[in-house]
């Protein structure tokens, strides 16, 4: 793998960057073998208590890793940093002049954030929140650079062929137009443009939680004044023209108005004060609890399973809710991701591999 790296000039001053020489999803080298007697075994299985196989060292801490078809990503202090899934060095992809702040793989493709102030009475200075990623494999491009978005990015998801953008903070949206439920949405295939993808909801109670969606609908947790909570269905419209109104699916006593919410082909995960539930996306909605009494973080689906991180490990549990949970991998784990066929997490500044 080259060392060379080159100065992008599409960042703004704010956040100049060096980026590697391979894009997220080309074909990783394959690494040289190890020639250490010493060196980790992989596991057969992940709920064994065999070795995992250790791909890189890095600072202790991570708190969020992603994956693509090939490789894994994460933010260290200003770098965005990646390592083949096979194993190997440890790239920069992007190197900034202030802490990256949210790592996303949406769609594909490679996301990262920076910037953002919490702005009170107008008194803190103006720090804008920036999107970018990988137009080429040594091009960082921005993304929504006109969009005004001060507050920091918190969610980069899809939703139908776009990709947007939602603030968390205190619950409120990232939004061109006061009142709405307006996240700010692109065609990837257009990073430069970007619109107020309005999703049919106007409503000056607005207090959102977590937020997801598919090619159909946005879901997002609505925090009332009052303290209840509902999770609701909002259409989505990339032309800004919708009318269609949201949808109450089920009052909610959301765990974490920040937390996760998982959407499968027919069903929402995630956890409440009662613990880990599903609930369906249709009519007759009905609320099934996976795991009951639970906490956790960080949630991950399967064909199969559930997977959730709590107190450094990384805990699973059948998709239909049979048998118990069962911790499967990390004694100080901070983060993990899965792929089809195997779990990667952090865990005390060792990022390992092993089998589901």
């Amino acid at each position: 793998m080259s060392m060379a790296r080159t100065t992008v000039l599409a960042w703004v001053v704010l956040a100049a960057v060096t980026v590697s020489q391979r894009a997220p999803g080309e074909a990783p080298k394959k690494p040289a073998p190890a020639t250490s007697a010493s060196a980790p075994a992989a596991s057969t299985s992940a709920s064994a208590a065999s070795a995992p196989t250790v791909l890189a060292s890095t600072t202790p801490g991570i708190m969020r890793l992603v994956a693509d078809d090939t490789a894994l990503y994460w933010a260290n202090g200003k770098k965005v940093q990646s390592v083949d899934k096979a194993g190997g060095a440890v790239r920069d992809v992007a190197v900034g002049t202030q802490p990256i702040g949210r790592v996303e793989v949406v769609a594909g493709k490679l996301y990262w954030t920076l910037g953002g102030v919490y702005v009170f009475e107008g008194n803190e200075p103006p720090n804008p929140a920036q999107l970018f990623t990988l137009t080429k494999p040594s091009t960082a491009t921005r993304v929504l650079a006109d969009a005004k978005l001060a507050e920091p990015i918190e969610r980069v998801f899809a939703s139908g062929s776009s990709v947007c953008v939602y603030s968390t903070n205190w619950g409120t949206a990232m939004f061109l137009a006061s009142g709405s439920f307006q996240p700010v949405c692109f065609d990837p295939s257009k990073p430069s443009g970007f619109a107020a993808a309005a999703l049919g909801w106007s409503n000056g109670d607005m207090h959102l939680g977590a937020v997801t969606a598919d090619d159909k609908n946005v879901y997002a947790v609505h925090m009332h004044d009052d303290g209840s909570s509902s999770l609701l269905s909002i259409p989505y419209s990339a032309t800004g023209k919708s009318t269609a109104k949201e949808t109450k699916l089920l009052s909610v006593d959301f765990a974490d108005q920040g937390g996760d919410i998982l959407a499968t082909a027919d069903a929402l995960i995630f956890l409440d004060t009662t613990g880990l539930v599903r609930v369906t996306k249709s009519p007759p909605v009905t609320r099934t609890v996976l795991a009951a009494g639970i906490h956790g973080t960080q949630l991950a689906a399967d064909a199969t399973h559930v997977y959730w991180l709590w107190s450094g490990k990384i805990h699973r549990v059948a998709l239909n809710g049979a048998g118990k949970p069962q911790p499967v991998v990390g004694t100080k784990a901070s983060s993990f991701t899965i792929d089809a066929t195997s779990i990667y997490w952090f865990d005390a500044g060792k990022l390992s591999k092993a089998p589901k």
